[in-house]
């Protein structure tokens, strides 16, 4: 089955399973469809969008004390409004969210790519990161409810 078709009906499958996916998501997703085109011998990277994205994320990096941590990216100006994933295919780069797979641009939905990228494995760190904090939410949501 072709890549690009294969990405395309799995974004379809997760929007309709997790409609809210790119809300809070959708660096889980990227970092996961990453491991597995890496997996897959396809070179994958990680691109971050917001609003005006300006700062370059290599230059950011060696600034920062734990790329782990999205409120130091934060404090060097780089917002995580949408993340999502830039690999090679027969010879063109992609860019790819759950919403399906688009040829290479300046844009990811209505926010600009910054220059730079992340590694699929600093994604993964980024995103656990965020599944922990979602669970944490959670379970506070809990607690209060219960009282």
């Amino acid at each position: 089955m072709d890549l690009i078709k294969s990405l395309n009906e799995l974004g379809e499958r997760i929007n309709r399973w997790y409609p809210a996916v790119n809300s809070g998501g959708c660096c889980v997703y990227a970092a996961e469809v990453g491991k597995e085109l890496l997996k897959r011998g396809i070179e994958a990277r990680i691109i971050v969008a917001a609003w005006g994205a300006r700062s370059h994320l290599d230059k950011v990096r060696p600034k920062l004390n734990n790329t782990n941590q999205k409120a130091e990216w934060n404090d060097k100006d780089v917002w995580f409004n949408h993340v999502g994933v830039e690999f090679e295919y027969k010879g063109k780069v992609y860019h790819y969210d759950s919403d399906g797979v688009h040829r290479k641009s300046r844009s990811l939905k209505s926010w600009t790519v910054y220059p730079g990228r992340l590694s699929v494995d600093e994604a993964k760190a980024l995103a656990e990161l965020a599944q922990a904090m979602a669970q944490l939410q959670a379970i506070q949501r809990i607690r209060k409810e219960a009282k």
